[in-house]
């Protein structure tokens, strides 16, 4: 147990639980709309089978390490981070498209969980070089707990006491931009021998992959011009607060 470590862990329940304060039942509700549905549907496709066919391919092609491959499939499988749709807004979008599909896609990534784990299961991506603690099955419902524990609680703030809510959530708006980096800093200095040891090859791995993201996002905002940044982000900007929950509940023995 370190300080990085500990960062890690608490700036990870702390994005899950305001990305459960976005939940907005009148703002769901306003988005059921054909258009928006469609809309939702071409993201969902793109995001949950074109990506990571994608990202399957890179990782047959290149032959990466497990853990490597272990990193790549999981981000492939979670996109749309929480913090999309305060970017959104920062550019003059308007954010409720994004915040819509952030809450939609953060269900669907616990949905998509099992398919993950059958993914990581393939010989050539993990296959046994990594086993999940406790079996897949437990491992799952672990996982599904460490999410929606902390983001049930930031949306039962959000429904039941609105007045708090509105009183902490931009709080944590503000305070995340600075959280955010002191986290990674802190992680880094922990774990500065362990980075250091990562070759180009895995930086390599993950500019390609990130470029097959941008590439795809950039691809479906040409049919949304009017939210060409929030697509680019949805795609681009995958859920690192969900990928790190999954991988320390799941594969906590993992480099």
């Amino acid at each position: 147990m370190t300080i990085g470590f500990v960062a890690i862990v608490a700036i990870t329940l702390l994005l899950l639980f305001y990305s459960g304060m976005l939940f907005d039942p009148a703002l769901v509700r306003r988005q059921f709309a054909p258009a928006n549905l469609r809309d939702l549907g071409r993201l969902a496709l793109a995001n949950y089978l074109l990506i990571p066919l994608l990202t399957l391919g890179i990782v047959r092609v290149f032959d990466f390490s497990p853990v490597l491959n272990l990193v790549l499939v999981a981000m492939a499988m979670l996109p749309c981070a929480a913090i999309v749709p305060p970017f959104v807004s920062m550019v003059g979008e308007a954010p409720e498209r994004s915040l819509f599909v952030f809450i939609a896609m953060s269900l669907l990534n616990i949905a998509a969980t099992p398919i993950l784990m059958a993914l990581l299961s393939l010989p050539w991506v993990v296959g046994d070089a990594i086993d999940p603690r406790g079996g897949e099955i437990a491992a799952l419902c672990k996982y599904v707990a460490a999410v929606f524990v902390p983001m049930g609680l930031g949306a039962a703030l959000r429904i039941f006491a609105p007045r708090h809510c509105a009183i902490w959530q931009p709080r944590l708006q503000r305070a995340l931009p600075w959280l955010l980096p002191l986290s990674a800093l802190l992680f880094v200095f922990t774990y500065a021998d362990h980075i250091l040891m990562l070759g180009w090859r895995d930086f390599e791995a993950l500019l390609v992959f990130e470029a097959a993201c941008i590439a795809v996002g950039m691809a479906l905002a040409r049919r949304m011009p009017a939210q060409r940044v929030a697509t680019i982000l949805i795609c681009a900007l995958r859920n690192t607060a969900m990928g790190l929950a999954f991988v320390l509940v799941a594969y906590p023995q993992t480099a």
